[in-house]
């Protein structure tokens, strides 16, 4: 009987094909997300947090929701440059107050709103398993 192959999540890598079979078909809030995410490399629970004024033009500061316990808050100070520098330089309104990425209604996001989002109108179930597979070659090879 053939053992089922364990994969971390630290070993699934998004390579270019999927980032643009992502971007082809997530809404445009989906695929700001996972711009802000590749770029600053932010897990969701912060990434959705993450506020104007937070973003000076040329940085984000923050600190990471997820952190070790009893250990000093670290703060980030991370640059922002080609793609993300765009994309959040085009979609910063006038009065640019609260939370960077918003649902397709312009509200924040919840964290089970993204979630749900996430996992049921962006990638659908043949991006991920695409994704799953290549992973698996990969790993097995």
């Amino acid at each position: 009987m053939a053992s089922a192959v364990k994969i971390a999540k630290r070993d699934i890598i998004w390579r270019d094909e999927h980032i643009n079979a992502f971007l082809a078909v997530a809404s445009r809030e989906l695929g700001d997300a996972l711009v802000m995410a590749l770029w600053t490399g932010q897990r969701q629970g912060t990434l959705i947090s993450v506020a104007w004024q937070q973003y000076d033009g040329t940085c984000i500061r923050l600190e990471p929701n997820k952190q070790r316990r009893r250990k000093r808050k670290k703060r980030l100070v991370i640059p922002v440059g080609g793609l993300l520098k765009e994309l959040l330089d085009a979609r910063r309104p006038e009065k640019a107050e609260g939370p960077i990425l918003r649902n397709s209604y312009g509200e924040p996001w919840t964290s089970d709103g993204f979630r749900s989002s996430w996992a049921k109108r962006s990638i659908g179930p043949t991006l991920v398993t695409t994704i799953c597979i290549f992973t698996i070659c990969a790993v097995a090879a």
